[in-house]
């Protein structure tokens, strides 16, 4: 006999003997809390297995316990994150947009200046067509001196074209390219065609 002269209970799933004040059987963790206890020569009848309800699993504590704190930590830093990487990208896409901003005034800028050079050469290009139409020449005079004074240059090794600067007396100067007459003087030759 057991405590307070009533005999032990037994587990209406397997059978197992329980003690008189657990509340799950130690063997399959069915509940017992609900199972009578009967004196010594009382028996007790339990139902067929097939209309037993199931067994409940057993209570792990710690299990369910940190089960119920993780769940929630979880979201929370899932939250967290998800928030933080919102702030990282709405700032990103602000110091992008600054950028661009900046950008857009300095061609703004660049732009409003090439209009004032622009304007400039229009009102200097006006300004001179004036003088020439005032002339009542036009521009062939000038193109007659013009042609008058460009010159084929040969030297021998290189072609080029010339052009008279200045004159001093009888002399003329004439001015070309480097590459036209510089191997010919590397090599001692300092005569040149001009056609």
């Amino acid at each position: 006999m057991s405590e307070q002269g009533l005999e032990p209970r037994h587990c209406p799933a397997c059978g197992h003997e329980v003690g008189p004040t657990a509340r799950f059987c130690g063997a399959c963790g069915a509940g017992v809390e609900n199972v009578v206890r009967m004196p010594p020569q009382a028996q007790t009848i339990q139902p067929p297995p097939e209309t037993l309800e199931p067994a409940a699993a057993p209570a792990s504590a710690p299990a369910g316990r940190w089960t119920r704190f993780l769940l929630p930590a979880a979201l929370v830093l899932l939250a967290l994150a998800l928030a933080g990487s919102l702030v990282w990208e709405r700032e990103a896409r602000r110091s992008a947009v600054s950028k661009l901003d900046t950008q857009l005034a300095g061609e703004a800028n660049t732009i409003a200046s090439l209009q004032a050079q622009n304007t400039t050469m229009a009102s200097r290009l006006s300004k001179l067509g004036a003088t020439v139409s005032k002339q009542g020449q036009g521009l062939q005079p000038l193109a007659a001196r013009v042609l008058k004074s460009v010159y084929t240059v040969d030297s021998g090794q290189e072609q080029g074209t010339a052009w008279v600067a200045w004159k001093n007396g009888l002399t003329s100067y004439l001015i070309t390219a480097n590459h036209v007459v510089a191997d010919a003087v590397a090599s001692g030759d300092h005569s040149i065609t001009l056609y």
